[in-house]
């Protein structure tokens, strides 16, 4: 899927992760999954953020504090949601504020 391709950008602004509580970034419209293919994402202290299928573990993103960190998941398939209606959710051990963006599409 080229860049042009991807029709959907959800953009993340200062939203803030209370330790180990899932939050809600991308909730693909009724019907249909999320496909990610790339996103930029940043925290306002370091984390491993937690990039949740609803419940189950999408992938894991090491970030620096205040550091903006570019995912590029195009080359493949990109990552899509195991079911129609998951919310993609993002998670955190520790409370910070994350901003960015996750480019991709849904089916």
């Amino acid at each position: 899927m080229a860049l042009s391709d991807m029709t959907i950008a959800k953009t993340v602004d200062a939203v803030t992760l209370t330790a180990n509580t899932p939050v809600p970034v991308w909730t693909p419209a009724a019907g249909k999954r999320f496909v990610i293919q790339s996103f930029v994402v940043s925290s306002t202290v370091a984390t491993n953020l937690r990039l949740l299928d609803a419940s189950g573990l999408l992938m894991i993103v090491p970030l620096q504090a205040g550091v903006p960190l570019y995912v590029d998941i195009s080359t493949e398939n990109g990552v899509q949601s195991a079911l129609v209606g998951n919310a993609l959710q993002a998670q955190s051990a520790v409370t910070t504020t994350i901003n960015g963006t996750f480019l991709g599409d849904e089916i």
